[in-house]
């Protein structure tokens, strides 16, 4: 399967289906690994806090250890925020030359 249909087949699990996904991730290929991390980090869900039934019995889980680095720290989406600003700011002033440009002739 590709990405895309990964995607769109953890669009419609539960969050406890995905959570139970989660921590079978050795068993999953690296496709859909990054999708099922990609849907967690949509929903919002934090892998660390699930609960104690989804909990393996081992140590950090490999997708514990992703989600530890995925999410962006306030600076750095303080940052993000200042460039798409900056992008639409741009835009803005420059809009008849976007049009200009795009327009066929």
């Amino acid at each position: 399967m590709h990405i895309e249909d990964l995607a769109k087949e953890y669009l419609t699990k539960t969050d406890e289906e995905l959570l139970q996904l989660a921590t079978d991730l050795e068993q999953l290929t690296s496709a859909a690994q990054t999708a099922l991390t990609n849907e967690l980090a949509k929903r919002r869900i934090n892998v660390a806090e699930r609960p104690k039934v989804f909990r393996d019995e081992g140590s950090q889980s490999r997708l514990e250890r992703l989600a530890d680095s995925a999410p962006l720290s306030s600076r750095d989406s303080h940052q993000v925020g200042e460039f798409v600003t900056e992008v639409l700011r741009v835009y803005h002033d420059h809009f008849w030359l976007f049009v200009k440009l795009i327009a066929p002739q």
